[in-house]
């Protein structure tokens, strides 16, 4: 079963192809490929570019991701406790 993301995304890749689409998003994961991402604090633009680029170069886009990146791997575990316990 995919996620809400992965529907979202797929969806934004076979209906909207060659269009421009505006994402706001609050995890990176839903951006992570996409052509330009802003990055806003408190309402300022203090970022812009590709996720690799932002990781590199914007520390608080760095911030988030690795919080999320963190918080993924704590639920992957705790899945693959439950997973393993049944």
């Amino acid at each position: 079963m995919l996620s809400q993301n992965a529907l979202v995304q797929e969806a934004l890749n076979r209906g909207f192809e060659g269009t421009t689409t505006i994402i706001i998003a609050q995890k990176i994961s839903s951006v992570v490929h996409a052509d330009k991402i802003l990055v806003l604090d408190q309402g300022r633009l203090i970022g812009q570019g590709k996720h690799a680029d932002l990781v590199a170069t914007n520390p608080v886009y760095r911030e988030i991701y690795e919080t999320q990146k963190k918080e993924r791997r704590s639920r992957m575990k705790t899945f693959e406790f439950f997973w393993n316990y049944f």
